[in-house]
């Protein structure tokens, strides 16, 4: 009994003190256990395996959702590369996906990977329990890294306020009515893409593609930069102009695509104009610099 005992707190201290990318933030004592803690370690991106096992619906309504939610995304993708999603190879993909799924929640799992699990689906019960009963922290997503933040929710809620307050960059909308139905989503111009890195993953595949063209040389440098409160630094007449002068560098016959420069200008002023969010059971709008991503 010691010994196990000992071998807990060698677990327990390993744990904490690894740094991984995926490694949450914790700013309050939750006393975690090493499997819990281990849990929050995994990250967002981390799959429990079969949870499904778990449910008490039927198999069939279990692969009907299922079905639906990766059909759908792929759906999306052939459609947004002009493939067919009718012809008759799609339609014995998709029938071939509907066979998998079933074939996979049918299949009895083997003694290690049910017994792994159902000690994953205790980990998360004990988590949802553990959060339930503690309504003084809050448990957020990073804005970059996207891994867990934990901390304490008046702390969080200070902090929030402080920011408001020194930037002076938002104000309450008091009319009681919700803002952000109406809003548009922003246009990712296509132009910039072989500049722009969308997570990670995308930079490490630009990195290859800069090593395999023979850019990477001995003088290479890396620099990155950092500013401090960049959501409401960035002027938005300084950035509407910005804007205007790439429109119209990379447009062709005074357009972007389908869309003219006036209309991306006005779509541009209109997002700057209306970006609006609830917090804290109310609403604001960002009346200096604008949201990023």
């Amino acid at each position: 009994m010691k010994k196990q005992q000992q071998c807990s707190r060698r677990s327990s201290i390993f744990i904490y003190k690894t740094i991984t990318a995926s490694s949450p933030f914790i700013e309050i004592d939750l006393n975690l256990t090493p499997d819990q803690m281990l849990m929050f370690i995994h990250g967002f991106k981390y799959i429990i395996p079969c949870q499904s096992r778990f449910s008490r619906k039927p198999i069939d309504q279990i692969v009907t959702e299922q079905y639906k939610n990766i059909s759908t995304i792929v759906k999306n993708c052939l459609k947004d590369h002009t493939m067919s999603i009718t012809d008759e190879r799609s339609k014995q993909a998709f029938q071939a996906l509907e066979h998998l799924l079933y074939e996979f929640q049918s299949k009895k799992l083997s003694r290690k990977l049910d017994l792994r699990a159902q000690h994953e689906y205790k980990i998360v019960r004990t988590i949802r329990r553990l959060i339930r009963n503690r309504t003084d922290i809050v448990i957020r997503r990073t804005d970059k890294s996207k891994v867990f933040y934990i901390g304490n929710a008046a702390e969080f809620e200070r902090k929030a306020e402080e920011y408001m307050l020194k930037t002076k960059a938002y104000e309450e909308i008091t009319n009681g009515r919700c803002p952000l139905a109406d809003n548009l989503a922003p246009i990712f111009l296509n132009v910039a893409r072989e500049t722009t890195f969308i997570n990670s993953i995308d930079l490490i595949r630009k990195l290859e593609k800069y090593v395999v063209n023979g850019h990477f040389q001995s003088i290479t440098k890396f620099i990155t930069v950092d500013v401090t409160d960049l959501y409401t630094m960035i002027p938005r007449q300084g950035a509407l102009e910005a804007l205007a002068r790439f429109c119209i560098k990379h447009s062709k016959q005074g357009k972007i695509g389908t869309l003219t420069i006036d209309h991306i200008m006005k779509m541009a002023r209109l997002i700057l104009d209306t970006n609006c969010f609830a917090y804290n059971n109310k609403y604001y709008k960002q009346i200096r610099g604008g949201a990023m991503g």
